[in-house]
């Protein structure tokens, strides 16, 4: 069952792969990595309450487990439950400080959305140290300058991130509107 679930997820027959998966985690519930690759194959189908539950039975299993704890954040974050989402990227972080930029971001974006823009922009800041040539990280930082009412700054981050993408219209939109 281990080998066929991992076939039909990878070949994207969901359904198949929901059987067997099932199918072997009913004998061997504990196994944490079944239970990590079935809760990312909820997550892509945008099952993110049961792909939440999967996370959170594979912690409970190795609940030290960064790349678990990361996913439950963000399958919190993509179910609006974002001091739920902000708390397991804090305990990630304690598990191994260093985190890629992909993940910063979406802690930025979370931050954002509550509206810490000084969170938002600590963490938009650090991706771009590790990336400084991030469209997105800039994209995010000038718009929460925008929201801490500081148009110079957010003018300049809009204006990189057409020097990095000419054409992102995000930016564009944002520069139009001055």
């Amino acid at each position: 069952f281990f080998y066929i679930a991992i076939m039909y997820d990878e070949l994207n027959l969901s359904e198949k792969a929901f059987n067997y998966y099932e199918k072997f985690l009913r004998n061997r519930p504990q196994d944490f990595y079944m239970r990590l690759r079935y809760g990312n194959l909820f997550f892509r189908l945008n099952r993110y309450q049961s792909a939440s539950e999967q996370y959170e039975a594979a912690l409970s299993i190795e609940p030290k487990n960064q790349t678990a704890l990361i996913n439950l954040a963000l399958s919190y974050k993509a179910r609006d439950m974002y001091d739920e989402a902000l708390e397991k990227f804090k305990l990630a972080q304690t598990v191994k400080p260093v985190l890629l930029p992909e993940i910063l971001i979406k802690i930025a974006e979370t931050y954002l959305i509550k509206k810490d823009f000084i969170f938002a922009e600590t963490y938009y800041k650090k991706v771009i140290e590790k990336k400084p040539n991030s469209a997105l990280a800039f994209l995010g930082l000038g718009e929460t300058y925008i929201n801490m009412n500081k148009k110079t700054e957010a003018n300049n981050c809009f204006q990189k991130v057409l020097s990095i993408e000419p054409n992102n219209l995000e930016a564009k939109k944002y520069l139009s509107k001055k």
